[in-house]
């Protein structure tokens, strides 16, 4: 079985802003429109070691500075599927 994982990086949202796992790893991310919404999970890394997983339900488009952007609303990903 193959799933289309995107891994971000959390450590700035987490550590400098104060946010939490989900709101870190929901977004807002420069991606592909076509190919975010092919994603299956997202993964959020913290220090190289992957602390959280998502599947996203919907995927929103947002503009940031002039740049469109894409976040996801989402629910936590089962523990085996984490694992």
């Amino acid at each position: 079985m193959e799933n289309e994982i995107l891994a971000v990086k959390i450590q700035n949202a987490v550590n400098k802003d104060g946010k939490d796992y989900y709101e870190a790893t929901r977004g807002n991310w420069l991606a592909n429109k076509n190919r975010v919404q092919k994603v299956q999970f997202v993964a959020g890394i913290l220090n190289k070691k992957v602390v959280c997983v998502y599947k996203p339900l919907t995927w929103q488009t947002v503009e940031e500075n002039g740049k469109k952007r894409h976040r996801f609303d989402g629910e936590e990903a089962d523990q085996q599927t984490f694992n």
